[in-house]
């Protein structure tokens, strides 16, 4: 009988598997600073709501505008 720990890991590796984890990129284009909240960028496609990687530091993405190429955080 398998174990609840062995149980949860195939269950993970099963869901998993149907799940892209693909890395998406864009560049911001001008200076940001710790107390911006809205940053352009150059590519609005690249990028949906959620947590976003910039240097070393997560950030959580609130809305992606694509018509001005912004983004905010």
């Amino acid at each position: 009988m398998a174990t609840l720990n062995q149980l949860t890991e195939q269950t993970l590796g099963e869901v998993n598997a149907y799940v892209k984890n693909q890395e998406s990129v864009t560049i911001i284009t001008s200076a940001a600073t710790a107390g911006d909240v809205t940053m352009i960028v150059d590519d609005t496609t690249a990028l949906s709501k959620g947590i976003v990687e910039i240097d070393d530091e997560l950030i959580y993405l609130k809305k992606v505008i694509a018509t001005s190429g912004t983004i905010q955080v």
